[in-house]
């Protein structure tokens, strides 16, 4: 007994794939249109957070130099500026608790009754690398410290085999340090869920060199595991064997365009096959019903 319709199914379900496959062309050049990182704030809104960022650095600058009092008072008038800038598109809620909360504690640092130009320095440099993050998304001073914190992972790794207990304690301390240093940063335009399990691992890495557990699978897996979130953040691909990306190219439309056709192409080329392949098996069929040989 011979199904009707079931060449006209496949042929339809083949039609079907190919429009499929044609809308998702235009969906991937939205999603190509900015490079990873842009922003959508307005040249004016931009032109704010590139000013933020320069009353920072001459926060610091003015501190190195001892000029105490004038570093306060333009540190004062950044943090009136914060309150009366727009940070749409440039950051979510997250980045802007972490800028304010940095605000206050540089602030506190220099209305401190014994002042210290390090401990004051610090909080500054803290705060230059949030507004940085936000005037610079694609190349911002944080990523400076990728082969520094690498570094350091690779050092821990090694003490912890030798089992060298206060090298490996003084090795997490840096590393430790160079990670709150960025992490404000991060949280400009990175995922808070992902900061989070960097500071998860960095808990349990800490308990475990107290417990003098170095040498365990756990360990050596959790720093593969923060070695594989700084690679992450940083948007690096060292240990990412995942997928393979297009290559780094400033016409990712020509890309879309170039793999979309050539999904097109080899998707007609098969609804093309089955239909010759039914009609063929059609005539077949009719012969044999028509008493052919």
């Amino acid at each position: 007994m011979i199904r009707k319709g079931t060449g006209k199914g496949k042929r339809l379900f083949a039609g079907l794939l190919i429009i499929c496959m044609l809308g998702l062309v235009p969906a991937c050049v939205r999603e190509t249109k900015a490079p990873k990182g842009a922003t959508v704030a307005s040249s004016a809104e931009q032109a704010e957070i590139e000013l933020l960022d320069q009353m920072v650095f001459e926060v610091y600058q003015m501190t190195e130099k001892g000029k105490v009092a004038e570093a306060r008072e333009q540190l004062n008038r950044f943090g009136e500026a914060v309150t009366r800038t727009r940070f749409q598109g440039i950051t979510g809620v997250d980045g802007i608790r972490t800028l304010t909360e940095a605000t206050l504690t540089a602030q506190r640092e220099y209305n401190r009754v014994t002042f210290s130009a390090a401990d004051a320095l610090a909080a500054v440099n803290s705060l230059r690398l949030i507004t940085d993050a936000m005037a610079h998304p694609q190349d911002p001073m944080w990523h400076r410290y990728y082969k520094l914190i690498k570094e350091d992972i690779k050092q821990l790794e090694a003490s912890a085999v030798e089992h060298k207990k206060q090298e490996t304690e003084a090795t997490f301390a840096e590393l430790r340090k160079r990670y709150l240093t960025i992490r404000p940063a991060l949280t400009i335009k990175k995922s808070m869920e992902d900061i989070t399990k960097l500071d998860s691992l960095m808990v349990f890495i800490q308990g475990e060199i107290s417990g003098n557990r170095l040498k365990t699978a756990e360990f050596m897996a959790s720093l593969k595991a923060v070695e594989q979130g700084i690679d992450h953040l940083f948007e690096r691909a060292e240990d990412s064997t995942a997928y393979l990306p297009l290559p780094d190219t400033d016409r990712p439309l020509v890309w879309t365009f170039g793999i979309g056709t050539i999904l097109t192409v080899v998707l007609s080329f098969v609804a093309w096959r089955m239909f010759r392949f039914e009609k063929r098996i059609s005539r077949v069929r009719k012969e044999k019903v028509d008493g052919k040989p």
